[in-house]
């Protein structure tokens, strides 16, 4: 499930406890779910992703623990947890009156925090993606202005050697030529 997700040895949503699980079960004696147990920190952590810029990537797994109640007026939140054990219960003791009402709320209150939850990183993914495609650009384009600077054109740079060779060769068969004369070429 979501909050066991993990990428390499790490896991995703226990924020700055990557190696320890995010959530634990509790059971009771007979093996009935009466809550769960977050194991991680409460923070987002946060990444550089170019100069000066970074963003809190969502690891705040207790998030998904919690959610609130938007139909009660006195605004009371759930655990899930909590909604698991009350669930169970209500299943078996058969209580369709918990499960029509209270619990198909909650349920709708859970899911609506899920939704809530994959936007927000959607939002980020988007984000980093498009950061992502900036910096690849701005690569490409750095990579482009030092290669116009560093590198040379080989047909152009040997061309130009090749004149400057002939000229350099001509200037010095003609020091030659005129090293040779002497007074009497002159004397006629």
């Amino acid at each position: 499930w979501t909050l066991k997700t993990k990428l390499g040895c790490s896991y995703l949503f226990g924020s700055e406890n990557t190696t320890t699980q995010p959530c634990t079960l509790e059971t009771d004696d007979d093996g009935n779910i009466t809550g769960l147990t977050y194991n991680g920190t409460d923070q987002n952590l946060s990444r550089q992703i170019s100069d000066g810029v970074s963003v809190d990537l969502f690891a705040n797994g207790s998030k998904f623990l919690t959610a609130s109640n938007s139909s009660d007026t006195s605004s009371t939140t759930t655990t899930l947890g909590s909604y698991f054990g009350n669930l169970v219960s209500a299943l078996n003791s058969g209580d369709q009156s918990a499960l029509g009402s209270d619990l198909l709320g909650e349920t709708d209150d859970f899911r609506d925090n899920f939704v809530n939850i994959r936007s927000t990183i959607g939002t980020l993914t988007d984000r980093l993606n498009s950061a992502a495609s900036v910096n690849s650009s701005q690569q490409t384009n750095l990579k482009e202005s030092l290669s116009n600077v560093q590198d040379v054109d080989i047909a152009s740079a040997y061309t130009q050697f090749v004149q400057e060779k002939t000229a350099y060769q001509a200037t010095l068969a003609m020091g030659s030529k005129i090293m040779q004369l002497n007074i009497l070429d002159y004397m006629d």
